[in-house]
């Protein structure tokens, strides 16, 4: 049976009369989605069950058809939220609008195609991979070439589509890579529409490395700063090389984590944006982009001493654990979100040899609890997708709005007390002006959850906090009065 009759059967026919311009096929994949169809289901069926991937190579060895069935199966995708090319789309309904018949012609799994078109509403029939038939490159333009002849116009991005250009009516080039546009104007292939928005691939990069989010690895100079040693070349370099140690860990967990959430991305309304959820950067590029700034953090760790190297692999351990499991959880997540921000501490100190005293890990737990919580927070009143809601409700708003303020209120006892300890008496001359910073800590916690409480905390809050001019203030006062009271 050729493949207009296995087509025909599955419902996807030809049009009964090709109107004057002809038809338009579009690719899906890299074209119409500005992502891969089998890189998305593979990485689901991973992610649900990671076993799996003992079994990709014996699939593959079945043919890439095979190989995108099983994916299809076992990760099912949710198409309504994947990320289409706009301006292609556009396109695309302005020729069905005008009387044109319009086909999605791709290399994906039949019935993932087909939910993808039935969702977007807007063609005419589908033609895909199906019964060990993988629709790409030659035997795409076979297939093409027995429903339309060569009156047809063809939407795709790769080298493989080139075949199909060459013998097709116009081609509509999307996102090609330098080299298949060259190739199209050497060829000289007729060009009916070509589009090119795709972002940088090395901002990209540096936005998913998250390089502002950098700035909470400044922890681990907390050490320093509370020892007065800021002075010491010796221990401001291993400082440097801790934090450099920690911006490479902490990549290569945002990498994990945009993989692992890349379905709620998403769904919330700022982080669809993300590299990853956006398809600015394909799923393969964190198959090695992960591993590589992970193997690079920890080789700098192990310089340090194996001491420091034993804090950093613990906080790979939590973040992992937090990624896969912990953040389904409630209040596991927000413990710990704040236990990270204390390693990081607690690492500083060990990187430069200065032991950290249980005034600044009592204070430390109850602000970071109450920045997590605040995260938290901020996610309830903002996003309305339960799938983003990560095991709460949105009526837990008000109870983690209690625990937060509680928690951040409390990190001033600590504070507090210390002013008055003996140990105070070794550092400071005027200890009791360090009762001041009570008030500026509460000053700036209250602050911050009342913003909160008013829908302005929409991101990280401290990432939020790093940006309001409030915190240099309570900064610069606080450094005041540490000043006098040396």
């Amino acid at each position: 049976m050729s493949y207009r009759a296995a087509g025909l059967a599955a419902g996807h026919t030809a049009p009964a009369a090709v109107p004057s311009e002809g038809p338009l096929c579009v690719d899906l994949d890299g074209t119409l989605l500005r992502t891969d169809v089998l890189w998305e289901t593979l990485w689901a069926a991973i992610r649900r069950r990671p076993l799996l991937m003992l079994l990709v190579p014996f699939w593959l060895m079945r043919g890439r058809a095979f190989l995108k069935e099983r994916a299809a199966e076992h990760g099912p995708i949710c198409v309504e939220t994947l990320p289409y090319n706009e301006p292609l789309l556009r396109y695309v309904q302005e020729a069905r609008a005008a009387g044109r018949a319009v086909y999605l012609a791709t290399g994906c799994h039949g019935p993932v195609a087909r939910r993808v078109a039935a969702h977007l509403g807007c063609f005419d029939g589908v033609i895909a991979s199906q019964d060990g038939v993988n629709v790409t490159g030659a035997q795409k333009l076979r297939i093409l070439s027995e429903f339309f002849g060569s009156e047809f116009e063809y939407a795709g991005n790769a080298r493989a589509d080139l075949a199909v250009w060459e013998n097709c009516r116009a081609a509509v080039v999307v996102n090609a890579a330098p080299g298949v546009s060259a190739a199209v104007r050497k060829r000289g292939i007729a060009v009916a529409l070509e589009i090119e928005d795709r972002p940088s691939v090395w901002r990209s990069l540096l936005r998913q490395l998250r390089v502002h989010q950098w700035v909470k690895n400044l922890l681990v100079f907390g050490a320093l700063l509370l020892s007065h040693r800021l002075t010491s070349a010796g221990v401001l370099l291993d400082g440097a090389v801790a934090f450099a140690a920690f911006c490479l860990m902490a990549s290569a967990v945002y990498v994990g984590n945009d993989l692992m959430d890349i379905e709620s991305d998403r769904a919330h309304p700022t982080k669809r944006a993300r590299p990853f959820a956006s398809g600015a950067l394909p799923l393969w590029a964190g198959a090695w982009l992960g591993p590589v700034t992970a193997i690079a953090g920890l080789a700098l760790a192990a310089w340090l001493s194996a001491a420091f190297l034993g804090a950093v692999v613990l906080y790979f351990a939590a973040t992992f654990y937090y990624s896969w499991w912990g953040k389904q959880k409630p209040i596991v997540d927000v413990m710990l979100l704040s236990g990270m921000y204390s390693v990081r501490l607690y690492a500083g100190g060990i990187a430069c040899h200065i032991e950290i005293s249980t005034w600044t890990l009592a204070y430390s737990s109850f602000l970071f609890l109450s920045l997590a919580l605040l995260k938290r927070y901020s996610e309830l009143i903002t996003v309305t997708a339960p799938s983003a809601r990560r095991g709460y409700e949105a009526g837990d708003v008000t109870i983690l709005g209690a625990l937060g303020c509680a928690s951040g209120l409390l990190a001033a006892l600590p504070l507090a007390l210390y002013a008055g300890s003996p140990e105070v008496l070794l550092l400071y001359h005027s200890p009791r002006l360090l009762w001041l910073l009570c008030a500026v800590h509460v000053y700036w916690v209250s602050r911050l959850w009342l913003l909160a409480n008013r829908g302005m905390v929409r991101e990280d809050p401290v990432l939020f906090a790093v940006r309001d001019s409030s915190t240099y203030l309570a900064a610069l006062v606080s450094a005041g009065i540490l000043a006098l009271a040396v």
